[in-house]
């Protein structure tokens, strides 16, 4: 899964000690799945959320922008 950029690195360690230290019975795919440690590569998506999140926080979106020209 990390040769295929689907999850990163350190996620890759995580599985490992999950599996390796604490006895994890699951495969390394079920833990990837249940802990919605997926990485997204694809920059369309990723814009596709950001504007999501954007559009349905303008609240937080006015603050950050005040925070970052004020402090």
């Amino acid at each position: 899964m990390q040769q295929s950029g689907k999850i990163s690195s350190s996620v890759s360690k995580d599985i490992m000690n999950i599996i390796c230290v604490d006895g994890d019975p699951r495969t390394p795919t079920q833990i990837v799945h249940d802990n919605k440690w997926i990485q997204i590569s694809d920059e369309d998506i990723i814009e596709q959320l950001v504007d999501k999140v954007l559009r349905e926080n303008p609240d937080l979106v006015c603050i950050c922008i005040l925070l970052y020209f004020f402090t």
